[in-house]
């Protein structure tokens, strides 16, 4: 996920990345273990993980994010939904946070817009 979308977590949630944390070289079941060790859920954009891995000896719920690609400004428009999404998680279960038909939003959040306005200047 890009580390800018980060503010558009509700302000009462402890968000860090893996990069952050320090986790850049853990890949899939290591990384998945090591979260559920120190969070509850884990936000993702690989549609895969839920597939690939055995989700139902971790105690961590996962938000998966799906839009038609991890670019901000496709992501930043789901935020909404990805925190209810995290409010919401269990254990076990996999919510999807994803805009409809894949298809690019064109409304921004105005965080969003200023965001990319600083950008391509």
């Amino acid at each position: 996920m890009d580390r800018h979308l980060k503010p558009f977590f509700e302000a009462d949630l402890d968000v860090l990345t893996v990069q952050e944390r320090g986790w850049d070289g853990l890949q899939n079941g290591a990384l998945l273990r090591a979260a559920a060790t120190e969070f509850d859920v884990f936000v993702t954009m690989d549609r895969n993980l839920p597939y690939q891995q055995n989700l139902k000896g971790v105690a961590l719920a996962v938000v998966v994010i799906r839009s038609v690609s991890n670019a901000f400004v496709d992501v930043a428009p789901l935020m909404p939904k990805v925190n209810a999404a995290v409010r919401s998680a269990d254990v076990g279960k996999v919510p999807n946070c994803f805009a409809s038909k894949y298809k690019r939003l064109s409304f921004l959040h105005p965080a969003a817009q200023a965001y990319q306005r600083r950008t391509s200047a």
